[in-house]
C-alpha cells in the first residue's frame, strides 16, 4: 500500500513541472522476514537519495538510510550512536524503489512499517557527507538552488546528537532530534564565527564536535524553502 503526497513543484534546473510524487513518497507496508521489493516509484539508483524506516506494529528505532553512505550502512534518529552496518537492511537502491534484506527493524514477519523516501532534487531535496575539519567556519556546497528551509546533520562515526538547523529558530539557533531540549544557540554548531546563515549553494558549519570535529565523517540532509 502506497501512500503519496500530490502535487507540483518547478524545477529550475529542468525547467519544467516535477510532480512530487516523482521526488518523495510515504509508503507502508508488512514485512516478510525475507527479501522484500519496495516499489515507489522514486528513482535512487540514479538520482540518489534517502530512506528513513520505522516499525509501527513493534517498538523499534527509526533507520535512515541513504544512497551515498551504502544501504547496509544504518542511523538511528533517536539515538546518538555511530551508525550500524548489516547487509540485511536495504539490498539495493532501485530506480522505482528499493529492496530489503532480513533485518527485522526494517523488515521482520508480520510487522508493519511506514517508509519515507527523499529524492535528490533541485529545490527538494539534497545530503552532503563531509569530513570534519575543526575550523571554526566551514563553508559546505550544496545543491538544493534554493533556500534551505532545514539541515539536519549526523556524525557517522562517533557518538553525537541529531543537530538541526530550521530557518525559523535564527541562524545560531539548533535543535536535537534525539532531544526533548528546547532550541539552542550557538554559532559553533550552525553559522560559525562568520555568523553566516545558509545560502541557495552552501551552508557554514563552527567547530562544535557534533558538525565540525576534525577528521570526523559527517552526513547533512538539506530540505528546501521554495515558496515558489
Amino acid at each position: 500500500m502506497a501512500l503519496k503526497d500530490r502535487g507540483s513543484i518547478t524545477s529550475a534546473m529542468k525547467g519544467s513541472a516535477v510532480n512530487i510524487e516523482d521526488m518523495f513518497s510515504t509508503y507502508v507496508y508488512t514485512g516478510t522476514g525475507v527479501a522484500l521489493d519496495i516499489v515507489n516509484g522514486i528513482d535512487l539508483a540514479t538520482d540518489g537519495g534517502m530512506v528513513w524506516i520505522k516499525a509501527r506494529s513493534a517498538t523499534s528505532d527509526n533507520k535512515l538510510f541513504d544512497t551515498d553512505r551504502g544501504g547496509a550502512n544504518s542511523l538511528s534518529s533517536n539515538l546518538t550512536g555511530a551508525e550500524s552496518i548489516y547487509s540485511g537492511f536495504i539490498s539495493s537502491f532501485n530506480n522505482n524503489g528499493f529492496s530489503l534484506g532480513n533485518a527485522g527493524t526494517t523488515n521482520g514477519s508480520g510487522n508493519t512499517y511506514a517508509s519515507w523516501t527523499f529524492k535528490k532534487q533541485p529545490r527538494f531535496f539534497d545530503m552532503v557527507k563531509y569530513t570534519g575539519d575543526g575550523t571554526t567556519s566551514r563553508t559546505i556546497n550544496h545543491n538544493l538552488d534554493c533556500d534551505v528551509g532545514m539541515i539536519i546533520i549526523k556524525g557517522i562515526d562517533g557518538i553525537l546528537g541529531w543537530f538541526t538547523w530550521h530557518k525559523n529558530i535564527g541562524t545560531d539557533g539548533y535543535l536535537q532530534l534525539n532531544s526533548g531540549d528546547a532550541v539552542g544557540n550557538s554559532n559553533t554548531a550552525f553559522s560559525g564565527a562568520s555568523n553566516t546563515a545558509p545560502t541557495t549553494t552552501s551552508f557554514t558549519v563552527g567547530n562544535y564536535n557534533g558538525v565540525n570535529l576534525n577528521g570526523g565523517e559527517y552526513i547533512a540532509y538539506l530540505f528546501a524553502h521554495d515558496p515558489d
